[in-house]
């Protein structure tokens, strides 16, 4: 058997910090220690937290191009409303001057057409 390591303070046997690690390591069935597994527990939390933090980074980035690309159409879509509406304006106007043309022509050949009628 060997005997546990000497410290430098004399002939009293106190084990070191290599073999009290170990021991902490380690349970006497060989299991990681509660020590450890709570240390392996706060690991993976850190390590998901981490991930957790870059996922919203990330998401929060995809967010806000798609609403600059969103403000972007939709300030393309206003601008092509106006030049729309800007058109039905003009189409309307020109609609009504040619009912009003038209209602001048109907009334002319009502005229001619009494006109032809009254030399028979």
């Amino acid at each position: 058997m060997t005997s546990p390591v000497l410290s430098s303070f004399g002939d009293k046997a106190t084990p070191t910090k290599a073999s009290t690690k170990r021991k902490r390591d380690t349970t006497h069935d060989g299991s990681p220690s509660p020590q450890d597994e709570a240390a392996i527990k706060r690991q993976k939390n850190t390590d998901a937290a981490r991930r957790s933090r870059l996922k919203k980074v990330l998401k929060m980035e995809a967010l806000e191009k798609r609403v600059s690309d969103l403000e972007k159409v939709n300030s393309n879509l206003i601008l092509r409303v106006a030049v729309l509406d800007s058109e039905k304006a003009g189409l309307q106007s020109k609609e009504s001057s040619y009912e009003d043309r038209i209602k001048m022509l109907e009334s002319q050949l009502a005229q001619a057409h009494k006109a032809l009628a009254n030399r028979s």
